[in-house]
């Protein structure tokens, strides 16, 4: 009887080990970010809220556009709205458009500082990486 009760107690006692271990990795390994903190010129984008990536060419430069719109249930309010990087060559604006889409299909957030409309720097997040 008392080997019973010490065995159940050891079981309760490792399974408790093993969740309360289990959440500190996860808490450790999770990466919690409030988008409420974000200045005035930051906005975080992921593949929800970007509907199509465009390369749109102008006169001295390409423009990498992100057309993006608010996520359910706040995107009947609003219409789309773009941002952009200034790029100098298309092979340029192509190679970004090629990491950007792998990165937002991947299901991470990217962080971009912006400048307006233009993107001037960004964070993904997941893994951590910047781009001038």
């Amino acid at each position: 009887m008392l080997s019973k009760i010490s065995m159940n107690f050891t079981i309760k006692l490792y399974s408790i080990f093993i969740l309360s271990s289990l959440l500190i990795v996860s808490s450790i390994f999770s990466i919690e970010f409030n988008p409420w903190d974000l200045s005035i010129d930051q906005r975080v984008l992921d593949r929800k809220t970007i509907s199509q990536i465009i390369i749109d060419p102008r006169v001295d430069e390409f423009r990498l556009v992100l057309i993006a719109s608010e996520r359910y249930p706040y995107n009947f309010k609003t219409g789309s709205f773009a941002f952009f990087f200034r790029l100098a060559t298309v092979e340029e604006a192509n190679q970004l458009m090629h990491k950007i889409d792998r990165y937002l299909e991947s299901g991470q957030q990217m962080t971009v500082k912006l400048d307006g409309s233009e993107i001037k720097g960004v964070i993904f997040h997941e893994p951590y990486e910047k781009l001038p």
